[in-house]
């Protein structure tokens, strides 16, 4: 099974941003954002985003983009009621994604 198809099928999912490890050139990629499924007790990478804004509204846009490739490509509704984010990624938790579940 693809990583992706884990991330789509997973209860429970986490994203999280890193500044320090990003591609170059650094001035464009502001950081990289990792999806990841919780499966058999421990999160797994699954999906990685290249973020050139930490805004919340790009996050949305990228969370938005990749629940509508897994619907479109894998035929899956991704649950988004689950996916944990820390606040300083410009989310607020658990369940702060109403935009982005709300299509």
């Amino acid at each position: 099974m693809l990583p992706i198809q884990v991330l789509g099928e997973a209860n429970v999912c986490a994203a999280d941003g890193t500044f320090y490890v990003r591609p170059k050139p650094k001035k464009r990629w502001r950081q990289v954002y990792a999806f990841h499924a919780y499966v058999n007790g421990t999160f797994v990478p699954c999906a990685v985003a290249y973020m050139t804004s930490k805004s919340r509204q790009f996050y949305v846009r990228v969370i938005d983009a990749l629940k509508d490739w897994i619907a479109l490509n894998l035929e899956l509704q991704w649950d988004l009621s689950r996916l944990i984010v820390e606040s300083r990624d410009g989310l607020d938790g658990p369940g702060a994604t109403e935009g982005a579940r709300g299509r």
